[in-house]
């Protein structure tokens, strides 16, 4: 089997009609044409306007086929991409369904982890604050006057 080529797809097989285009040899020539040779020659005339026809018709045809072919390639393809963007977003919605989830499991790591040191630094703060203050007060409170050591005594 012979391989068919894109412009075989878009036209079809060409099948030339079977038109005798043959014209009958005139014996002599004259000025003077006879009735026969007159009629003669009209009828190749109109075999070749029928034939001419014809050929219009089968390009017309062909014009017609070929777009037709045209169409339905551009619907082919129309669906094919279709059919491949279905495709492409059913499998980013599956890998964003898988990220998110990681994200997911990231944040409520995260969170775990910044609730135990909130609840570290409460107790530090619980476990600490009475020794703070009472350093504190010690420090405002007990006043130890003093001479500076830099001024003489004198």
């Amino acid at each position: 089997m012979t391989e068919r080529t894109p412009r075989d797809l878009l036209l079809p097989p060409f099948t030339a009609p079977r038109v005798d285009l043959r014209i009958a040899p005139l014996s002599r020539v004259t000025h003077h044409s006879s009735p026969h040779v007159m009629s003669q020659q009209s009828q190749n005339i109109q075999t070749l306007l029928d034939a001419e026809k014809e050929a219009a018709k089968l390009v017309q045809q062909a014009r017609q086929y070929r777009t037709q072919r045209l169409k339905d390639a551009r619907t082919e393809a129309d669906k094919e991409i279709a059919e491949y963007r279905k495709q492409m977003d059913a499998e980013y919605k599956k890998f964003e369904a898988e990220r998110s989830g990681s994200t997911q499991s990231v944040q409520s790591g995260i969170d775990k982890e910044t609730e135990q040191r909130i609840s570290s630094i409460n107790d530090a703060f619980e476990k600490n604050r009475r020794d703070v203050v009472k350093k504190l007060l010690e420090r405002v409170v007990e006043v130890h006057p003093e001479m500076h050591r830099n001024i003489h005594k004198v």
